[in-house]
């Protein structure tokens, strides 16, 4: 099943059902933030097509670091606040 063209349709559909959740994810939700990089190549990351970013690996080359999100991740929250308001 996962051997050959098949398997590897299959697999492909699996990265670009990803990226169209991630996509969601950055329209519909502000509490959920998914690790991907802000901008490649000076366009924000879900301006792209979902073909181009399934098969460029510069799409998937997150460093926390540069981004800010080490310190915004590692916030304390009382868990009892968040709410969810993308679901």
């Amino acid at each position: 099943m996962h051997a050959g063209a098949a398997g590897r349709r299959m697999w492909m559909d699996c990265v670009k059902l990803g990226i169209e959740t991630r996509k969601q994810l950055l329209e519909r939700c502000s509490q959920l933030r998914p690790f991907i990089p802000l901008q490649v190549a000076g366009k924000a990351w879900q301006d792209y097509d979902t073909d181009l970013i399934a098969n460029d690996a510069r799409f998937f080359n997150f460093v926390p670091a540069r981004h800010g999100t080490v310190s915004k991740a590692m916030r304390r929250t009382n868990i009892w606040s968040i709410r969810a308001s993308c679901c």
